[in-house]
């Protein structure tokens, strides 16, 4: 099972589509499926690490589901898979990754694994800046002496020096992911005027 990501939950209303992503996920992952957006959200909860999502399904679709996921209390990765082209309105549809229909077993593997250390990497990071800034307020208020001797504060920076390493780890992990690192470096390597352009045509 993937270190990073363990339960993945996919929303499909093709019972032979829920089967396939059950069968090629299952190797590696817990997974729940469900038929519809609807029973999607009600069985959401915090120990779903990435949300697998058609974009055709009768009652909430996929758009909406994703848009009340990024609303919500929790905070599973979310990847769409559908047999919808892409288009501009996919810019208002919080998702992490789209992949479009037809897709097989290698492709599906891949995506769940990049948006899983990806949103890891998030998280370890949120909580590493959180840890620093706790330690910098301490160290600019108080002493150093008085610190020393402050247990609290000797546990709180071996806390910020483990989650460093997991930092670490968690990037490593990103960034050997080739498709992923791949598609990054091509963005960042676009000219600023490209992005720029990019962002004046949809507007």
């Amino acid at each position: 099972m993937s270190d990073t990501v363990g339960r993945v939950m996919v929303a499909d209303d093709d019972p032979d589509m829920r089967e396939c992503y059950r069968l090629w996920l299952g190797e590696s992952y817990d997974v729940v499926t469900v038929a519809d957006g609807d029973t999607a959200l009600d069985r959401l909860d915090e120990t779903v690490d990435v949300l697998v999502l058609d974009r055709e399904m009768p009652g909430s679709n996929g758009g909406t589901v994703a848009r009340e996921v990024a609303a919500g209390p929790f905070e599973p990765a979310v990847l769409m898979i559908s047999g919808v082209e892409p288009d501009v309105d996919l810019l208002d549809i919080p998702v992490d990754e789209y992949l479009t229909k037809p897709v097989g077993r290698d492709a599906v593997l891949s995506a769940v694994e990049r948006v899983g250390v990806v949103t890891q990497f998030q998280s370890e990071l949120q909580e590493l800046f959180a840890l620093a800034s706790r330690a910098a307020t301490l160290e600019s208020a108080v002493g150093q002496a008085q610190l020393d001797d402050c247990g609290e504060y000797a546990r709180l920076l071996s806390r910020l020096r483990e989650k460093r390493s997991a930092v670490d780890d968690a990037l490593d992990r990103a960034t050997n992911v080739e498709s992923w690192q791949t598609t990054f470096e091509a963005t960042l390597s676009r000219p600023e005027s490209d992005l720029s352009q990019s962002s004046a045509a949809r507007q």
